[in-house]
This record gives structure tokens, C-alpha cells and sequence, in this order.
């Protein structure tokens, strides 16, 4: 081969033909990724394959019109994204592409390129077993003040004060397992509510110091009324924010 005419001689003798070129390469990909809804985020790692060939002139050799990635090596590579070990972070839900054609180059050769993203979801489990729930405990001895005789004033204080310092602390503990970023994600909502309806108790602890003395049934009227509603408040919030951050994508 190397003029037109071989060119035509080549195909009526073999018929239409394909060279395909098996490489492997390993490297780092960097993605923009969105951790508003962490821990319970979906990312796209997203990437361009092109088939780095470069046109061939006509009087030099054959003309391939069709360099591109073909499906039939991509399988390939499908086979290999669900064929990788298991991530104990992250889970790989499917894995998408798509042709798309780049810009006209000489003699009407074309260079192509595959559009390829691979979807993932974190593994939530860890975060809510290991933050939400210590969270929550403490969350739930800090309300059980509300139960406490009213005259046992100290007793209250103490009680909330020490699972709001504790919070706090466990804050730090967990903190080098929350991304820092620049906005808030769910996790870090999660918490600054948690610090609010932990504080709650405290607050109203000090307003019933306050009344006991005058108006005895107000303050356990007030009892009652914290016992359900600040619990209710509390997960009617964080199901409110996850459905906001889910509809909007936050």
C-alpha cells in the first residue's frame, strides 16, 4: 500500500478491515466533585479518551477515515471498571460513554475521541455509625432533663451542660473524618443542629430555675411540652434539610 489506487485494491481483496491498539496506562484523574449531600454523595469521575492518531496523507499511505475508539475494545474497558476490587469508601454504580467527534482535520480525516464517566456512591454506613449515632446519644441524655424533677435544678445543669461540652468534644474527634471545605455539606449541618438542640435543654433548665418558685404547673407544663416536641422538632428539621439538599442538589 501507499497510493489510493492500492488502497482499493487492498480492500476489494481483503475487504474492509480494522487495526486496533491494546495499551494500558495508569494515572491520577482529577474531578470537580460536589460533597453538599456528604455522607450520602454521588460523584462522577469524568474523563476524555482520545485515540491519539494522527491523519495519514494520501500519497504517503492509506487514509483511515474512522480512527476512533471502537465499542468493541471499550468493552473492554467496561469489563475492567466492574472487574476492580472492592472500595471500602465508595461503591461503583455503572459506568457511561458516549462518541462524540472532534474537529476536522485534513483531507476530511477526523480524530475521535469516547466520553466516559464512571458513577460512584460513598458508603455511608461508617459516618452514620460512627458520628449520627455517638451524636444522637448524646443528643437523647441531654433531653432526658426534661424528666428530672424540676426542683433538682443542679441536677439538670449538670446533666446538659456535660452533653454539651461532650458534643463539642467528639466534635474535634471526628473532625479529620469530614472534608474541609468552603460551604456547609449535610454532615456539617447535621452538627451545627445537633449543637442547637443540644443546647436547648440548658436554656430551658435555666428558665425553669426561674419559675419554679412562682409557677410551679407552668414549669411542668413546659416539661411535657419538651419532652415530645424537642425530639420531634429535631428529626422533622434534619428530614426537612435532606429533602432541600436532595431537591436542589443544595
Amino acid at each position: 500500500p501507499g497510493s489510493y489506487e492500492d488502497e482499493n485494491k487492498f480492500q476489494k481483496k481483503f475487504g474492509s478491515s480494522f487495526i486496533e491498539n491494546i495499551k494500558s496506562a495508569r494515572g491520577i484523574l482529577k474531578n470537580d466533585f460536589r460533597f453538599k449531600k456528604f455522607p450520602f454523595d454521588e460523584q462522577y469521575i469524568e474523563f476524555i479518551l482520545e485515540s491519539g492518531f494522527e491523519p495519514i496523507p494520501r500519497e504517503e499511505g492509506l487514509v483511515f477515515e474512522d480512527i476512533h475508539l471502537t465499542d468493541f475494545s471499550f468493552e473492554r474497558f467496561f469489563k475492567s471498571v466492574k472487574d476492580l476490587p472492592p472500595n471500602p469508601e465508595w461503591k461503583y454504580i455503572e459506568v457511561t460513554s458516549k462518541n462524540s467527534r472532534n474537529v476536522e482535520l485534513i483531507n476530511d480525516v477526523y480524530i475521535y475521541d469516547k466520553y466516559v464517566a464512571i458513577a460512584i456512591k460513598r458508603e455511608s454506613t461508617y459516618y452514620l455509625t460512627k458520628i449520627f449515632l455517638p451524636i444522637l446519644l448524646i443528643l437523647i441524655i441531654s433531653w432526658s432533663t426534661f424528666w428530672i424533677n424540676p426542683r433538682e435544678i443542679e441536677s439538670r445543669i449538670t446533666v446538659s451542660i456535660v452533653c454539651l461540652l461532650s458534643l463539642i468534644a467528639y466534635n474535634f474527634v471526628v473532625d479529620k473524618d469530614l472534608p474541609r471545605l468552603s460551604y456547609l455539606t449535610l454532615m456539617d449541618i447535621t452538627i451545627l443542629v445537633s449543637y442547637f438542640f443540644s443546647g436547648i435543654p440548658v436554656i430551658q433548665t435555666v428558665a425553669v430555675g426561674a419559675l419554679i418558685s412562682k409557677k410551679r404547673r407552668l414549669v411542668e407544663s413546659l416539661d411535657k411540652i419538651f419532652r415530645y416536641l424537642t425530639p420531634v422538632a429535631y428529626f422533622l428539621i434534619l428530614l426537612s434539610i435532606n429533602l432541600l439538599v436532595n431537591y436542589k442538589d443544595y
